[in-house]
């Protein structure tokens, strides 16, 4: 099962990960499960290219739902991801596992991949500035989650991160006790801004309240209350993400 996959200026990257198709879950309705004897490999081919010129990296095994973003660096492949060592590990309600951020690093010259761990924070939903989307970008966006353990859903945290993806920093943006966040995205200030002026914004959902707002932060205040919110008539469900699109561009 491949949930998503990378982007470069000149390559893309499939993510090859063992949640596997089984027959014999078919009656369960969801007939897929973990099964980390087969492996994990990342497969590099040209944009222009075709099946013939995938090239496979083994890693080791674990699944992403979602990476943050992915650039080149000379000879090398960098890919920032929420990586989880496991995904439906028992049946498909297992939702005990969640996301870490991680760094791998492709070297098309060795044909190795480095693996390393940029954070402890659990977090998925991982943004970057859409002008930076297959570029070297600094910064990282993503929501926190929580819940872990929890096989029986998968628990939406209070916070959102921003990563410096040069350093490793981490800084919170609080939601708030029984708020829980959504995906992070980045809307700039102007065409021409910097990369990190401007807001993110995410819906929330307050549990005591049983109320969805839509907040705005300020990127380069990002620790600081929301610069705006918005009260939605209607509750939001969990998992509602997609992108934010300027009123100039709409026809």
């Amino acid at each position: 099962m491949m949930h998503d996959f990378n982007v470069t200026r000149n390559h893309v990257v499939f993510m090859d990960l063992p949640v596997c198709f089984n027959l014999d879950l078919l009656g369960s309705g969801f007939p897929f499960s973990f099964n980390r004897d087969a492996g994990a490999r990342l497969g590099v081919m040209p944009r222009n290219g075709t099946n013939a010129d995938v090239r496979w990296f083994e890693i080791d095994p674990c699944y992403v739902f979602h990476p943050v973003n992915a650039h080149e660096d000379g000879n090398m492949i960098v890919l920032h991801v929420s990586r989880q060592d496991e995904a439906f590990g028992t049946s498909n309600d297992d939702y005990a596992e969640v996301g870490r951020l991680w760094k791998w690093t492709i070297d098309l010259d060795t044909g190795t991949v480095t693996e390393a761990q940029i954070d402890d924070r659990p977090g998925d939903f991982g943004r970057v500035d859409d002008r930076m989307i297959g570029l070297d970008a600094r910064y990282g966006y993503l929501m926190a989650l929580a819940g872990e353990g929890n096989s029986e859903e998968p628990v939406y945290g209070s916070a959102l991160w921003k990563y410096d993806l040069t350093t490793g920093t981490c800084t919170e943006h609080h939601l708030g006790d029984g708020v829980r966040g959504a995906e992070p995205v980045f809307a700039a200030a102007s065409a021409d801004s910097g990369e990190d002026e401007g807001w993110v914004i995410s819906l929330t959902h307050d549990t005591s309240s049983d109320q969805s707002r839509l907040i705005i932060v300020d990127a380069q205040d990002f620790s600081a209350p929301p610069v705006a919110t918005v009260h939605l008539p209607r509750r939001v469900p969990y998992g509602a993400h997609g992108s934010w699109v300027p009123d100039t561009a709409m026809v």
